[in-house]
């Protein structure tokens, strides 16, 4: 099991940023935080006439309670590669009970749907992310003519209906993937396979995060890793987990039975009565939420007198999925999540922590991985972009191809380095910075 944290930043670097930007001011934002890039505008056009233009990568945006506030968002996304894929996806992180259901809906240049995908807060716990997610391209592996597929531009809407408190944040995710070649594709099997992986070593205690850029990661392999953990009621954490092609994702969270030894009688009384549920769920790098598994698997249950096992699981990643409304379609950066209800505002008793034992695993399947094109052309027939290869087919940002549907692209010689990684070389290169420009503050402080 390898595991790999964040970095802890300097404290010189802190206070100057917090001089110098003011970021960290504010106190933290209650849920979970979905990081993305802020809009052009800073929120999405309300305006059908004047959508919103987007690129490939992750954005934040927030829509309101009522349709005056913003809760139909439009957006525009232009095609860079003739007849591609192009994979949307959004999440929300629930801030009240009423956080409604978010939709998804891309049309073509005649506003035929394209396709549509919804999805809303858990009944039992919600205060987990939620996710939905939508693939435009061929409407089967050798398809090359649907007007989907050939249109330059997509339109596509992010709804929120039945909101009833206050702002949603989401994070709306945009690639690009070029079509492959539909030779060579192994057919899938007639139904879908969920392998679960057994824990394997110790275990090891890591504390999730609240946050999907600072989640830990875990790259458990089969047998799975096994992590240690506890949850305070209303709060999420999340640990990040690496899948390719050809691989599924499980994880199972053992919660035991309430320890009244740690509680007063009162507290122990109550909570029979408002035992917090917990939720275990997927999210997927097109930020789809995935909370099934084996048909005897239950995703959501109740941290009380009896012991509790919870399980999600996917299909191995495989191209030929998207055709048979499989999940997931993509390979790159997972998230498993638990979460766990907040304490009622009329309860009786204290907050409790609940400690959840994860066992991560990644399993392998067949390969399912398809041969993308050598060279591709733009929408209007012209040479394509220059930075396309066929090893890197997904555009995650703008001129930014990676090998898998990250965030943020693969660096030369990054996939190898172990902990280091592009976020890393982010974050030293800022880190750098700022400490450059406080010798450089000191020096003169010194010189006067």
């Amino acid at each position: 099991m390898i595991l790999r944290h964040p970095v802890v930043a300097l404290a010189a670097t802190a206070g100057w940023l917090l001089l110098t930007t003011g970021y960290g001011a504010a106190a933290a934002e209650p849920g979970v935080d979905l990081g993305g890039a802020p809009l052009p505008n800073g929120r999405g056009s309300a305006d059908p006439t004047n959508p919103t233009v987007i690129e490939a990568g992750l954005w934040a945006d927030t829509l309101g309670a009522g349709a005056s506030d913003g809760e139909v968002h439009h957006f525009t996304y232009r095609r860079t590669m003739q007849d591609s894929t192009v994979h949307i996806g959004v999440i929300g992180a629930p801030t009240a009970a009423g956080s409604g259901t978010v939709t998804v809906d891309v049309l073509d240049p005649d506003e035929d749907s394209c396709a549509s995908d919804y999805d809303s807060p858990d009944y039992a716990v919600p205060e987990a992310v939620f996710g939905a997610s939508v693939v435009v391209g061929p409407d089967e592996p050798d398809d090359r003519e649907s007007a989907c597929l050939t249109a330059a531009e997509l339109d596509f809407t992010i709804t929120r209906s039945n909101g009833e408190e206050g702002d949603l944040p989401i994070a709306i995710k945009v690639l690009e993937e070029a079509t492959p070649s539909a030779e060579g594709l192994e057919e899938l099997p007639g139904e879908p396979r969920y392998d679960v992986g057994s824990p394997g070593g110790d275990a090891a205690e890591v504390a999730g995060a609240a946050s999907f850029d600072d989640a830990p990661e875990v790259t458990p392999g089969d047998p799975g890793a096994v992590v240690t953990t506890t949850i305070p009621e209303g709060e999420e954490r999340l640990w990040n987990v690496p899948v390719g092609w050809g691989q599924g994702l499980s994880a199972v969270a053992e919660v035991p039975a309430v320890d009244p030894s740690g509680l007063s009688e009162e507290d122990a009384s109550e909570l029979t009565y408002t035992a917090p549920g917990v939720d275990l769920r997927v999210i997927g790098p097109d930020r789809d939420s995935i909370n099934v598994g084996r048909d005897d698997a239950v995703n959501t249950g109740d941290y009380g007198t009896d012991p509790l096992t919870l399980e999600v699981a996917t299909v191995p990643v495989n191209y030929l999925n998207r055709f048979e409304g499989r999940r997931p379609t993509l390979p790159g950066d997972f998230w498993v999540a638990v979460a766990v209800e907040d304490l009622p505002p009329d309860a009786a008793r204290d907050r409790v922590d609940v400690p959840v034992e994860l066992t991560i695993a990644v399993t392998d399947g067949p390969d399912g991985a398809p041969t993308y094109p050598g060279t591709v052309l733009s929408p209007d027939g012209e040479a394509g972009p220059a930075d396309y290869d066929p090893e890197t087919p997904f555009l995650i940002g703008p001129d930014q191809f990676s090998a898998v549907a990250s965030d943020v692209p693969v660096l030369p010689g990054a996939e190898d380095d172990g902990w280091w990684g592009p976020r890393r070389y982010a974050g030293i290169g800022l880190a750098v910075a700022s400490l450059v420009c406080c010798g450089l503050g000191v020096r003169r402080l010194l010189l006067r």
